[in-house]
């Protein structure tokens, strides 16, 4: 008999209530980013998602900045 294996995997997409706890935003603030393209999102019908990789690399990219260091070129 073989056994099922259950994997637990963190999110690829966060929803903009969480985009909006980690960076201290409100989520209107998040979707008007998102609607100017100012963070990256991915619409899938009506609802907005966004890349959670592409998020910390955001962060990072400004956590480098204010600390005056050039950001790594990916």
């Amino acid at each position: 008999m073989t056994q099922a294996t259950i994997v637990r995997t963190q999110p690829v997409l966060l929803r903009a209530r969480d985009v909006a706890r980690v960076l201290s935003l409100t989520t209107d603030t998040v979707y008007e980013m998102a609607a100017r393209g100012d963070l990256p999102a991915v619409y899938l019908g009506r609802n907005v998602r966004f890349p959670k990789r592409e998020i910390e690399r955001l962060i990072h990219i400004n956590i480098d900045e204010e600390a005056g260091s050039e950001p790594l070129e990916t």
